[in-house]
C-alpha cells in the first residue's frame, strides 16, 4: 500500500478503514516540491474489501498545518509507541486506525482500533486537515 512518494519523502498518513463505510488515506508529506496533504478516498466497505479509487484531492499543507501535525507526533512520542496496543479494546463492527510515518531511514507503523488521548489528537487533526470529520465522526469514540 505504500506508494513510491511515501518511500521518497517525510510523510506521516492516516489510513482509516471503517468496517460498514468508505476508508479515507490522509498523507502530509515534505518532499523537494513543498509540503501537501493529499486525501484519497475508496469506494469499498473498509471491515470487507478496501475498494478502488472513488476520489482523491490534493492542497498544499502550511508550515503551520505541518508543524502542529510534528507537535502533535512529538507529544505522543510517536517513534517509540508500540505498533499495536495489547490493551486495545476489540468492538464490534468499528473502525481500524493506522497511522504509518518514514522521516529519514524510520519507518513506523501504529494501529488502533479503539484510538485514545493522544493517538486519538492526531487521527482526529488527520480529518480535520482533510476537511473530513464530519464523515467519519461516527467512528470516534464518545466524549467521557
Amino acid at each position: 500500500m505504500r506508494s513510491s512518494r511515501f518511500d521518497r519523502s517525510e510523510c506521516y498518513r492516516l489510513i482509516l478503514m471503517p468496517s460498514f463505510d468508505h476508508p479515507i488515506l490522509v498523507q502530509a508529506s515534505r518532499t523537494e516540491e513543498g509540503l501537501d496533504l493529499t486525501t484519497k478516498f475508496l469506494d469499498g466497505k473498509g471491515g470487507y474489501e478496501m475498494g478502488k479509487l472513488s476520489k482523491g484531492r490534493q492542497r498544499e499543507l502550511t508550515e503551520l498545518e505541518w508543524q502542529r501535525l510534528l507537535g502533535l507526533l512529538d507529544d505522543l512520542h510517536y517513534w517509540s509507541i508500540p505498533t499495536m496496543d495489547p490493551e486495545d479494546e476489540p468492538v464490534n463492527d468499528g473502525a481500524l486506525w493506522m497511522i504509518q510515518a518514514k522521516r529519514e531511514d524510520l519507518i513506523h507503523d501504529v494501529y488502533r482500533i479503539t484510538p485514545k488521548g493522544k493517538f486519538l489528537e492526531i487521527c482526529k487533526y488527520f480529518l480535520k486537515l482533510a476537511d473530513s470529520e464530519q464523515d467519519y465522526k461516527g467512528y470516534l469514540p464518545e466524549p467521557n
